[in-house]
């Protein structure tokens, strides 16, 4: 008979020889292994069944299939930003960019209004700690930040986190990318970025999405992450474009997750982003 540990080693080994999934980290390929092989019927079973939780939960979000040797080759002829100031060339390729992940492509129309209106209620911001960020922090050309503020982005999938890497040390931005599984940072096995203190955290549109891995996720990260502001939104609606009542349900769940912490938060309703600015202290 296989050790169910046996099982879950070989659930891993057929989800990081697959094209769509061989990139995500580790920490979360165990967890979702062991979670699905519990309800599964049988190790294949549980692997079409991890195959779907990882594309709800990330690859989905993908436009296309990322290039990232390709995108550091267009950035390389460009200018990197000077003294916070991004050249309107960089501005077209990174826009260009954003456009391959559907949270970023759907913030693009409004992305200098949103960090604008967001950086007015935060005030000055040394730290930034961007969970399940995705492309988020090419984004950073239009934060109004000192090129000494510290910025850690952290997701899933090892590739992007490298490419971001990459893309900051090109930029000499201070701060680095992580790449982990966020929904489980009380545990210890996220990594331990997650002990810092923060001048503000960015949690865009990732709650539901970590509660699709684990329902009470969102509750937990909330309660670990050491941080002066958070700012949390929503989608108002679908990957496939439809509203659903989602900006009011949202609003619900916010209103229940800061329930009793003692929290002040400012509500920003954006035509693509429901956005909550939170002082936590």
């Amino acid at each position: 008979m296989i050790s169910a540990q046996a099982e879950v080693s070989y659930v891993v080994t057929a989800l990081k020889t697959s094209t769509k999934y061989h990139a995500v980290c580790d920490d979360l390929l165990v967890r979702v292994a062991r979670d699905e092989l519990h309800r599964a019927h049988g190790v294949k079973d549980a692997i079409k069944n991890c195959k779907n939780t990882l594309h709800r939960v990330g690859a989905a979000y993908f436009v296309d299939k990322p290039n990232y040797p390709a995108w550091l080759g267009v950035l390389s002829q460009i200018l990197p930003p000077s003294a916070g100031r991004a050249s309107p060339q960089l501005v077209a390729a990174v826009s260009q960019l954003l456009t391959h992940h559907a949270s970023t492509r759907e913030r693009l129309p409004i992305v200098e209004e949103f960090y604008r209106t967001i950086f007015h209620e935060l005030g000055a911001t040394r730290t930034i700690l961007d969970v399940a960020s995705g492309l988020n922090p090419l984004s950073r050309i239009w934060m109004p930040l000192a090129t000494s503020c510290s910025y850690i982005a952290t997701d899933i999938f090892n590739d992007m986190m490298a490419f971001i890497n990459s893309v900051f040390t090109s930029w000499k931005v201070a701060g680095h990318a992580i790449s982990c599984d966020c929904s489980r940072v009380e545990t210890g096995t996220a990594h331990d970025v997650f002990e810092q203190s923060f001048d503000v955290a960015f949690l865009l549109k990732c709650l539901p999405v970590m509660e699709m891995v684990e329902r009470g996720a969102a509750a937990r990260l909330l309660s670990a992450l050491k941080t002066r502001h958070m700012v949390i939104s929503y989608p108002v609606a679908s990957l496939g474009g439809k509203h659903r009542n989602m900006t009011a349900n949202y609003e619900l769940q916010f209103q229940a997750l800061i329930a009793g912490r003692g929290w002040v938060a400012k509500k920003l309703l954006f035509p693509s982003e429901l956005v909550f600015v939170v002082k936590c202290r």
